[in-house]
């Protein structure tokens, strides 16, 4: 039985599931479109088309990669019962699903760090933490999703935390950055208004207000030649579907009347910092965004820690140190512009998930 909201949301792809028949180019369709949308979350890459709805030669593309890297046969381009049931059980563990079958695959616990430390709070006799160290030391990195466990709040202000990265990186990429840019960091319309005024002057002035007063993306360059909008979001299931619908209006906004598109030419550095911390045992912990763009006008990051992140984890609980890592960003959301209220609401919410399992959170101290 499908588990995800996303795959097991569909009528079409439970018939898949259940062998009725198999997905492949050139259906246009839903399901293709859910079919793309799980393999962005799962870390594949469809760059020109995104989530388009149409099985074309790029998804076919990420299709294979996708069954050759969970030993999937035959990897040919097309979506079966198998495709369908591994998506699906990926998908489910990143909305927060128990599921059996996870237990014995380290790759998807490490998708989803915090919940396999929550797993490994209900089942200490699986071996999580071990599993996923593992699976991390390969690439001397451990990452974690902004996991839908965390609840909106403390999502919503790490987002305000790591735009401002966003909009350096994208001017050291992209520079100069000019009048021609905007990035909404000031969370409010009007910046936004003011430069659609400014930049398509023929544009009547009751389509500038209301453009101006939906929704709007993170970054945006004006150009003759490469007008485009880039939205910014954590790595997940939640991520990738709140990104869809705000592209939807976006390009509905701007169809006809601006000439703005979902963007190409930037494509964010591999890492960017975020600070250096130390524990009082003398663990070095560099914390850092993972950024992607794994389609047009879509940048979609999670959190990484460099350094001695084994022996931090070894000793403090899975749950307990990612929790420590945020609330020792709780600080850098006051330069950002989030009040001394709101940082406080934000480690009161942490402090309460650890409170609920039961998590003592290490001190960490940012290095100067």
């Amino acid at each position: 039985m499908l588990q995800s909201s996303l795959i097991g949301g569909s009528a079409d792809l439970a018939a898949v599931a259940a062998g009725a028949r198999r997905i492949q180019a050139p259906e246009n369709s839903d399901a293709v479109a859910r079919i793309q949308q799980a393999l962005i979350c799962c870390g594949f890459e469809l760059p020109s088309s995104g989530i388009d709805g149409h099985f074309g030669d790029e998804t076919g593309r990420a299709v294979v990669a996708f069954k050759t890297a969970r030993n999937l046969f035959p990897n040919d381009p097309v979506v079966g019962v198998g495709t369908t049931a591994r998506l699906d059980l990926e998908v489910a563990y990143l909305e927060g699903v128990e599921c059996e079958d996870v237990f014995e695959q380290p790759p998807i616990l490490a998708s989803d760090s915090y919940f396999g430390g929550i797993l490994d709070n209900l089942h200490p006799d699986r071996g999580i933490p071990d599993k996923i160290l593992r699976f991390f030391e390969l690439s001397d990195e451990f990452c974690f999703p902004l996991s839908p466990l965390f609840g909106t709040q403390v999502s919503s202000l790490l987002g305000r935390l790591v735009e401002p990265k966003f909009k350096d990186d994208y001017c050291q990429l992209q520079a100069p950055c000019t009048t021609n840019d905007f990035f909404d960091i000031a969370n409010s319309p009007q910046p936004y208004t003011d430069f659609l005024r400014t930049h398509n002057p023929a544009v009547p002035e009751a389509t500038i207000v209301a453009t101006g007063s939906s929704v709007r993306p993170d970054i945006m360059r004006h150009s003759a030649n490469l007008p485009d909008w880039y939205e910014i979001k954590p790595l997940s299931p939640s991520g990738v579907t709140e990104w869809l619908l705000k592209a939807r209006q976006l390009n509905a906004n701007y169809l006809g009347t601006f000439p703005y598109l979902p963007g190409k030419r930037y494509n964010p550095s591999r890492e960017i910092e975020l600070g250096t911390f130390f524990t009082i045992e003398g663990e070095n912990l560099q914390i850092f965004i993972e950024p992607s763009r794994p389609a047009l006008g879509m940048i979609l990051y999670r959190i990484c820690v460099r350094g001695d992140y084994v022996k931090y984890f070894n000793r403090v609980r899975l749950t307990a140190g990612i929790l420590a890592i945020l609330v020792a960003l709780a600080p850098e959301l006051l330069a950002v512009g989030a009040t001394a209220a709101e940082v406080a609401a934000f480690v009161e919410t942490i402090t309460a998930l650890a409170a609920q399992v039961g998590a003592v959170l290490p001190a960490l101290t940012l290095a100067l």
